[in-house]
């Protein structure tokens, strides 16, 4: 099995790796190519941060990508390792072997965006970083989502004393035959947004987890987007 990070930008190692504020989340989706075995999947990582967890449902036989969270205690380190993420059969009869991959385009050019120079990477980085000013959570509908119907999605936010900036939120995955709006905003000093989402008719029916990310620009500008991502829910 060969595990990846899915490229978030092309030609970009934006989001390749993964920046953890302290007490709070970040997450990302993680692939897994299977050869020669199929089944549920479970993700690891063989080295993570101290005061690092990270939580992941299990890849269902018939999906290749799944999202995984990665959560800081506020009393984390601000720092950061160097971690293979990992794939194991979620049978612990059945033995697979797993390594990761990611690549960095270094230099590209014409023809055709072509390539020119890339290095391939056995591991990713996940990082502590300071605090971000702002938290997120979705609000666990009480109603399930029906094949060809839709709803909306709570996402709140709780913000540290002075942030009042619009807090940008995206989907991070979507289950099979899901479809939602590609990103909503919490207003400025508004705590919460609807996110809307629909089902196909041939939606497959089970309980899925999913997360959402959320960006914000902090302080000046000059220091980019802060991202932040709920809990799976």
């Amino acid at each position: 099995a060969v595990v990846t990070i899915p490229k978030s930008v092309q030609y970009s190692q934006e989001r390749q790796a993964v920046a953890v504020p302290r007490g709070n989340r970040m997450a990302t989706l993680v692939s897994v190519a299977r050869s020669d075995f199929g089944g549920e999947v479970t993700i690891g990582a063989d080295a993570l941060p101290p005061g690092v967890a990270m939580t992941a449902e299990n890849m269902a036989a018939n999906l290749d990508t799944v999202p995984v969270v990665f959560e800081a205690a506020p009393t984390a380190v601000v720092g950061g390792k160097l971690t293979a993420l990992t794939a194991r059969h979620a049978d612990p009869a059945q033995k697979i072997q797993s390594r990761f991959s990611m690549n960095a385009d270094l230099i590209i050019g014409n023809p055709g965006q072509s390539v020119y120079w890339k290095v391939d990477a056995d591991r990713t980085a996940v990082a502590v970083t300071d605090e971000a000013p702002f938290k997120i959570t979705i609000v666990e509908p009480k109603a399930p989502l029906v094949q060809s119907g839709s709803m909306n999605l709570k996402i709140t936010a709780e913000r540290k004393p002075g942030f009042t900036a619009p807090i940008t939120i995206t989907p991070l995955f979507n289950p099979p035959g899901v479809g939602s709006a590609t990103s909503v905003v919490i207003p400025e000093k508004q705590n919460e947004v609807l996110m809307p989402m629909n089902a196909a008719g041939n939606a497959q029916v089970r309980k899925w987890k999913t997360a959402v990310l959320g960006t914000a620009t902090v302080g000046n500008g000059h220091n980019g987007g802060a991202y932040t991502c709920t809990a799976i829910a």
